[in-house]
C-alpha cells in the first residue's frame, strides 16, 4: 500500500512539473517609447531640411524635423474644370521645449522646382509652462489605449467599424511623452497640457492620452 502511495505522489509531482514547463511565458513589455527630441531622419534627409529652411530664411532654432515628403497639390487652372498638381515638399517634425516635443507637430511645404516655402508655422510659440516629468506608467498608458481605441470607430465607414483595440493593445506599441496643445486649431491662446502620443509601430494610427489621468485627448490618422 505504502508501494502505490508513493508511485502515486511521483506522478502527481511529475505532472505539476510538465504544467508548469509548458506554461505560456509572461507576455514582454511591448509599448517601446521614442524620444521625441531626436530626428529620425537619414544624413541626406537632414542636410535637404537644413537647405530649404537656410533658403528661405525660415527660423527655427527649436524645431525637430521627422519627416520629409512628397506630394502633389493641387492648385487652379486658368482652363476651366482643370487643376494643376505640383510637386511639393512636406517637412513635419516636433517644436521643443523644456526637452520635450509638442505633440501636435507642425509642417513646412516648400515647391519642389523653385525650393521656395509654400506655406509656413501653423502655430508659433514662445515656451511651456509646465514641467517635463511623466507620471504614468507603460502598463498604465498600454491599458488605456486598448481601452480608449475599443470605443473609437474608423472615419467614413459604413457599417460602422470599430478600431478593435484590444487586438491593437497587444500589437507592439510605440509612445512619445510631451505636451499637447488643446487650442492648437484655433484662434485661442495656447492651453498646453503633458501627453502620451500612442500608436501601433506601422504608424497606421496613433492617439493621445492626457498623462497621469490616461484619459483620452485625441487622435491621428
Amino acid at each position: 500500500m505504502k508501494y502505490y502511495k508513493i508511485c502515486l505522489l511521483l506522478q502527481i509531482t511529475a505532472l505539476m512539473a510538465c504544467s508548469k514547463k509548458h506554461e505560456p511565458a509572461p507576455k514582454p513589455d511591448n509599448l517601446s517609447v521614442i524620444n521625441g527630441t531626436i530626428s529620425v531622419l537619414s544624413k541626406s534627409q537632414t542636410d535637404s531640411v537644413n537647405f530649404l529652411l537656410t533658403t528661405n530664411k525660415v527660423d527655427a532654432p527649436n524645431f525637430v524635423p521627422q519627416g520629409l515628403t512628397q506630394y502633389l497639390r493641387m492648385e487652379p487652372s486658368s482652363v476651366p474644370f482643370h487643376n494643376n498638381f505640383i510637386p511639393t515638399y512636406r517637412v513635419w517634425g516636433y517644436k521643443i521645449f523644456n526637452k520635450l516635443p509638442i505633440l501636435n507637430g507642425d509642417a513646412l511645404a516648400f515647391d519642389v522646382q523653385t525650393n521656395q516655402l509654400i506655406y509656413g508655422w501653423n502655430r508659433t510659440y514662445t515656451g511651456v509652462n509646465l514641467d517635463n516629468v511623466a507620471n504614468s506608467s507603460s502598463k498604465q498608458i498600454k491599458a488605456a489605449f486598448a481601452a480608449i481605441t475599443d470605443t473609437l470607430r474608423y472615419p467614413y465607414r459604413t457599417p460602422e467599424q470599430f478600431f478593435a483595440g484590444k487586438h491593437l493593445g497587444d500589437s507592439t506599441l510605440v509612445a512619445t511623452f510631451g505636451y499637447y496643445d488643446l487650442t492648437y486649431d484655433t484662434n485661442s491662446p495656447p492651453d498646453f497640457i503633458k501627453a502620451w502620443k500612442v500608436g501601433t509601430k506601422s504608424g497606421s494610427m496613433y492617439i493621445f492620452i492626457k498623462d497621469e489621468t490616461n484619459t483620452y485627448v485625441g487622435r491621428d490618422y
